[in-house]
């Protein structure tokens, strides 16, 4: 792979995972179960208070955890988020979140393989201009 195809991936990878970022936090601050009001003096600009369903879920998974750690295997957490799913313990909003973080990790484990890549590229560079 060419040193410009690497600098190309690299940059859409970077501008993904801030996309992916931004729209987390929009998806976070349309939980249904956070008041949003309106900041005073600022049209368009809400203020949001109290827990996220993920805070909730969260706070609530490690509790069980703390309880239950002898029997927590890898599947305590998916289990845990698929129960609090089905009953409508989380929305739509903080499910997205999650689905959108997932994005932004494998977005973040590329571009660290992508920023390996140059760097093999720059060392070996390196190496033939010494020689």
């Amino acid at each position: 792979m060419s040193l410009e195809t690497l600098l190309i991936k690299h940059a859409a990878l970077s501008d993904l995972k801030r996309e992916l970022k931004s729209k987390g936090i929009e998806e976070l601050n349309l939980c249904t179960n956070r008041k949003s009001e309106e900041v005073h003096g600022f049209p368009g600009m809400f203020f949001h208070d109290g827990p996220s369903c993920l805070d909730s879920f969260f706070e609530g998974f490690n509790a069980a955890l703390n309880e239950a750690s002898e029997f927590a295997d890898e599947g305590f957490f998916e289990e845990s988020w698929s129960d609090s799913v089905a009953e409508g313990y989380v929305c739509q909003h903080c499910q997205n979140v999650r689905r959108l973080k997932r994005q932004r990790v494998k977005a973040s484990s590329d571009l660290g393989q992508i920023r390996g890549a140059i760097t093999r590229v720059g060392r070996r560079l390196a190496k033939e201009q010494a020689a």
